[in-house]
């Protein structure tokens, strides 16, 4: 699995993830920020985040996995 991201002009970041394997797509993949799952984006290759006032000036570790039969991949991660 790796991600990447890309800050848009119009205040968002959105965060892309390929994942790499015959039995692996994107319904595989898990999306976490901080540590903490980020439930809502479970299954996506892309994720919108809209950045609001308060996320100003603050520092998010971003990375994915991607699980088949119980074995699990970690991405590069993103700060």
């Amino acid at each position: 699995v790796h991600i990447s991201g890309e800050v848009k002009s119009n205040g968002s970041y959105t965060f892309k993830a390929a994942v790499n394997g015959k039995y692996l797509d994107a319904s595989s993949i898990r999306w976490y920020a901080n540590g903490v799952e980020v439930t809502a984006a479970a299954g996506r290759s892309t994720v919108k985040v809209e950045i609001t006032p308060e996320m100003l000036g603050t520092t998010f570790h971003v990375y994915a996995t991607a699980s088949y039969n119980d074995c699990t991949v970690t991405s590069n991660a993103l700060m």
